[in-house]
């Protein structure tokens, strides 16, 4: 691991990197990273209403971002992608529902755009490699822990989106020689993640609801499973996977993290916040028929293949999350 580690930070030294969706949850966190790393990074994000997008994500490294507020695809009309040595794209949005009430909506940000990519950097003939991210809800419910050769059955739109995205990959890389490599992330949390509108996730609506005192409502029972991945964690998996060369025969990972109970996490929470009130409610029917149990993610390939595994605690996670968004609520909040 420490190896691994050192590798990573000399690695993307002086590397030209683009980041769709950079201004995003995950994205954001990879861009600060990747400067941290002394890379030269470029964002390009579109602040999508329904996006994860925050200006106050990139606080502090506005002078060392490359930052345009457009559509990737506005982008590419202006820009050479034989500049970039790795394209991580991050676009998309965050809300399951929105693929049921705007499917043409979710398809541009969670798949057409990615194709889009695909398609100048086949047309460059360059030597980039790209990184897409899908999500554990593309294999939809059934066994304990999903491998990654296990059939893919997604039940929400979002999720059909980015199934379709990583076949684009698969086809891309077959057919044209693009090196890429695709990411199916569990639950993320952390710091920078989406905190307004409809539907903020599991962790985000227990989180929000702490921190302004209110009751916390949680679905089904406490004694589901949520598998949870700390942002930083995310990050690393996809900076190693970026390592790996041409040789790794369909390179698509799992990138799983804690699976732990609703009650151990409300448990955790609750040493760190003190007073909190929890109410089990039934599963409202827009979200039960989306629900896809307490499976998780085997994470065997990306160990073998990165040395990666989740390196930050629930505790730390929780701790860490916390306290920025004591610090920095009105800039994700507005009410």
């Amino acid at each position: 691991m420490a190896g691994q580690t050192l590798a990573v930070n000399s690695f993307y030294r002086n590397k030209s990197i683009l980041i769709p969706g950079g201004a995003g949850f995950i994205g954001s966190r990879l861009a600060r990273r990747l400067c941290d790393l002394k890379a030269r990074v470029v964002v390009v994000d579109s602040f999508e209403t329904h996006g994860g997008a925050n200006p106050f994500n990139l606080n502090g490294y506005g002078d060392r971002i490359a930052l345009f507020r457009e559509r990737i695809e506005a982008y590419l009309v202006g820009h050479d992608l034989k500049d970039f040595d790795f394209i991580f794209n991050c676009t998309g949005l965050t809300d399951h529902h929105i693929g049921f009430n705007n499917p043409g909506l979710d398809y541009e940000m969670n798949c057409s755009s990615g194709l889009c990519l695909l398609q100048a950097l086949a047309a460059a003939k360059g030597k980039s490699k790209i990184i897409g991210i899908g999500s554990r809800n593309q294999y939809g419910t059934g066994q304990s822990h999903f491998r990654e050769q296990d059939r893919l059955r997604p039940l929400d739109i979002q999720s059909v989106h980015k199934t379709t995205l990583e076949h684009y990959h698969r086809c891309y890389g077959h057919s044209c020689g693009l090196d890429y490599a695709f990411l199916r992330l569990t639950n993320t949390y952390g710091p920078g993640q989406r905190m307004n509108g409809g539907s903020i996730g599991f962790f985000g609506e227990i989180l929000k609801s702490s921190l302004q005192g209110r009751e916390i409502q949680i679905y089904g029972s406490l004694d589901r499973v949520k598998d949870l991945l700390f942002v930083d964690d995310a990050v690393e998996a996809m900076l190693r996977v970026g390592m790996l060369g041409l040789d790794h025969e369909d390179p698509v990972y799992n990138v799983g993290g804690q699976p732990c109970r609703i009650k151990e996490v409300l448990q955790v929470l609750k040493r760190q916040q003190e007073k909190i009130e929890v109410k089990v409610l039934p599963f409202p029917a827009q979200i039960e028929k989306i629900n896809v149990g307490d499976a998780g993610l085997a994470t065997a390939k990306i160990r073998q293949d990165t040395g990666w595994v989740p390196g930050t605690s629930l505790q730390e996670g929780i701790a860490e999350t916390l306290a920025y968004y004591r610090q920095n609520a009105k800039h994700y909040w507005s009410d």
